[in-house]
């Protein structure tokens, strides 16, 4: 049966994708989650880490074989968001520690500049693909198409990935 699934699994079978999926949503969440420490990055990762096992769907040899190969990929990926998480942190602050001039602001500019401030602190706490979505879809104003050739990611992510940044500034 479960030899049955892979081989189904191999020549592109999308249910045997789902059942496979249902089967290991878990165990990729858990991985991820015990890497990252946050609930919406590990459910965000184990989407990556399922859109990655399709793409290699014809590499898989057993039932036991995906399973090690989620755990594995979805910890990994969760290790390297921490490690872009840590390092985009680090730059970020060096950015904006420059020292405060005291300049005589009008009130416009004092409100523009509480709410670039506002902003650079909501993109602050966001992952570093998030940032990155952030900063191609709102700032240099690309099309969804072309963030999901540029991130290697599908649309579908990229579409959730606007909707939390949205919600994350209401």
């Amino acid at each position: 049966m479960k030899d049955r699934l892979i081989k189904a699994l191999n020549k592109g079978d999308e249910r045997a994708f789902t059942q496979l999926y249902n089967q290991l949503k878990g165990k990729a969440f858990l991985a991820a989650y015990k890497a990252t420490r946050s609930r919406v990055e590990a459910e965000d990762i184990a989407m990556i880490v399922f859109e990655k096992m399709w793409q290699n769907r014809d590499k898989f040899d057993c039932v036991t074989h995906v399973s090690r190969w989620v755990s594995q990929v979805a910890f990994r990926l969760g290790l390297n968001y921490m490690r872009k998480l840590r390092r985009t942190t680090e730059i970020n602050e060096d950015i904006f520690c420059i020292e405060e001039e005291i300049v005589d602001l009008s009130e416009q500019e004092m409100v523009r500049i509480e709410l670039v401030e506002k902003i650079y602190q909501i993109t602050k706490s966001l992952a570093p693909y998030k940032q990155r979505i952030f900063q191609l879809y709102f700032i240099d104003g690309k099309k969804i198409k072309d963030i999901c050739e540029a991130l290697e990611l599908n649309k579908q992510t990229v579409y959730n990935t606007i909707y939390r940044i949205k919600n994350a500034f209401t």
